[in-house]
């Protein structure tokens, strides 16, 4: 279910002020692909573990990744709990929940300048999504959650074509979204992979150009793990 996933992304996307610089579509320092498979998807290793976030480098051994914190960015969720900047420990007032308890889990969210750029990493459980087998799947369930579902007193979002482009120099497909306000645009791109029974998203939100500028400077930064 979409709960807490898409539900979050476009909660935040609403509740911040606009932007009113313009922004490209793509950013020329992305290569897309305007042919997309019917499915990216990678293996996991062993258990799902929570990440650990170490001399400001997060890691994920499930997952296989690592993603340095560049300078500029807070973390606002590590491991579905709220996170102290100044413990720089999750807030003892929010309890984490793992995917035993529940099919989706945010792993980090990241922030600049206390509204957008946001960069939202969340995994959800394949089996409890009603006609979602792979990622491509569930980006057509996510378009008919935001554009049907979110409709009705909000404003209109427009749903750009599925492409394929790295993070991390990785393949994944991607989704863009943008919503008009008086005098400024937003947009919402969703990267998108499978890993063996889990759907991996990164959601990202951004006002202009330089924020996604920084947004793919940060992706970019992103280790994969590969099985041998």
């Amino acid at each position: 279910m979409m709960r807490l996933s898409i539900g979050f992304a476009v909660y935040l996307c609403l509740g911040m002020a606009s932007c009113s610089n313009e922004v490209t579509q793509d950013n020329p320092a992305e290569v897309h692909s305007p042919i997309v498979p019917e499915n990216i998807a990678y293996a996991t290793f062993g258990e799902f573990t929570e990440g650990a976030l170490i001399d400001s480098v997060y890691s994920n051994a499930f997952f296989g990744f690592e993603l340095p914190i560049l300078e500029g960015w807070d973390i606002l969720l590590l491991n579905n709990a709220r996170f102290d900047k100044e413990d720089q420990s999750v807030s003892t007032d929010s309890v984490p929940k793992d995917l035993s308890e529940d099919n989706y889990f945010q792993l980090i969210t990241l922030q600049m300048n206390d509204r957008i750029p946001l960069v939202n990493f969340m995994v959800e459980k394949i089996a409890p999504i009603p006609n979602v087998t792979n990622a491509k799947e569930y980006l057509i369930y996510t378009e008919a959650y935001i554009l049907e579902g979110h409709s009705v007193g909000f404003p209109h979002y427009i749903a750009h074509a599925v492409t394929e482009s790295p993070v991390g120099g990785r393949p994944f497909m991607n989704q863009t979204f943008s919503v008009e306000y008086e005098n400024a645009s937003q947009f919402q791109r969703n990267y998108c992979v499978q890993f063996d029974d889990y759907i991996f998203t990164i959601i990202t939100h951004y006002g202009n150009q330089a924020e996604l500028d920084v947004i793919n400077e940060l992706l970019g930064e992103i280790r994969w793990q590969t099985k041998s």
